[in-house]
């Protein structure tokens, strides 16, 4: 019983630091980047404490490529400096890698982000000294369906073995 409880214990630990490092907004400067611009800031009914794009790194854990600078408000114009991986290294963004987006609000619950990028241009993919204009970004505090543990149909375990 103690092996079951020293097992779930890690377990739960395990999950709880990759969700934190996923939280985590430092950037590396890696001298290769482009420029991500929000032209109409973002809209959000949360108080959004930090957005960023992340990467996922060669060991499947997401590490943030940029964030603005200062937190800016609602509404209020801004940019990130997206940073790229260096050749042989893994600490950026990869040629061609999608933007994942996260943000959190001031009491850590991580928050839903949608963005729409302006048309004949960039659509939310990395690419060396490129620039990408994001039309509509809006960050909500709605709650996403994550299906597996939190699914109902899950319940329907049956323990009867052959």
């Amino acid at each position: 019983m103690r092996k079951i409880y020293n097992f779930f214990f890690s377990v739960v630990l395990l999950l709880t630091f990759g969700q934190l490092s996923a939280q985590d907004f430092s950037v590396t400067n890696t001298g290769s980047n482009m420029t991500v611009f929000m032209t109409q800031g973002f809209a959000s009914e949360a108080n959004v404490a930090n957005i960023g794009i992340f990467y996922t790194n060669d060991a499947g854990e997401l590490q943030c490529a940029g964030s603005p600078l200062s937190m800016p408000s609602a509404g209020e114009p801004f940019q990130i400096t997206l940073w790229g991986s260096e050749a042989g290294l893994d600490n950026g963004m990869a040629a061609g890698e999608e933007f994942t987006w996260l943000a959190n609000d001031t009491d850590g619950n991580s928050l839903d982000v949608t963005a729409s990028f302006l048309p004949n241009g960039n659509q939310g993919v990395y690419s060396l000294n490129e620039t990408a204009f994001i039309g509509m970004l809006e960050v909500s505090s709605s709650v996403v369906d994550v299906p597996g543990c939190t699914d109902a149909s899950a319940n329907n375990y049956s323990s009867d073995a052959n």
